[in-house]
């Protein structure tokens, strides 16, 4: 099995950067026609993929590759978090723990509805927690989750700042 290389990238697909989408300049498949938009959206992370050389790769790793000739060394962070904006300025390589701050609502699993807050029947309260170096840092312990949801959310941009 070959390594990707740059060179072979830039001969492969044509980057639109006002877009941020791939496209192929070469017939690599029946379904892969010259000028088509490569890839497809993955349903179950909601990330663009794209098949090269029977390997599946995510568009924004490579868009990466494509600008800085190396792959992301951690995970790469959309800004504006749309997993589907891939232009190289929407893009930068960050820690797990950076990319996980960015996250803007709740998992559809959350009882409380608000990102870092959840409850404790034990206090009667709702708790506002955040994972700060790897630990969970208590932020507090509030009568409504709105008002634990705001404690959290100052405590993560006065971290951001």
């Amino acid at each position: 099995m070959t390594t990707l290389t740059r060179e072979q990238l830039h001969e492969l697909l044509r980057y639109d950067p006002v877009t941020g989408d791939f496209y192929w300049r070469v017939q690599t498949n029946p379904r892969a026609l010259v000028g088509m938009k490569a890839g497809a959206n993955s349903i179950t992370w909601g990330y663009r993929q794209i098949n090269v050389d029977k390997k599946t790769y995510k568009a924004h790793n490579l868009v990466w590759f494509y600008f800085h000739g190396v792959f992301p060394t951690n995970v790469i962070d959309h800004i504006n978090g749309n997993r589907l904006d891939n232009r190289i300025e929407n893009l930068r390589d960050v820690t797990r723990q950076q990319n996980s701050w960015n996250l803007q609502k709740a998992k559809r699993n959350s009882k409380s509805g608000y990102l870092g807050v959840d409850w404790k029947p034990e206090r009667n309260k709702w708790r506002a927690q955040i994972r700060v170096g790897g630990k969970k840092k208590l932020i507090g312990y509030f009568a409504t989750a709105e008002e634990a949801s705001v404690a959290y959310q100052t405590y993560k941009k006065e971290r951001d700042s």
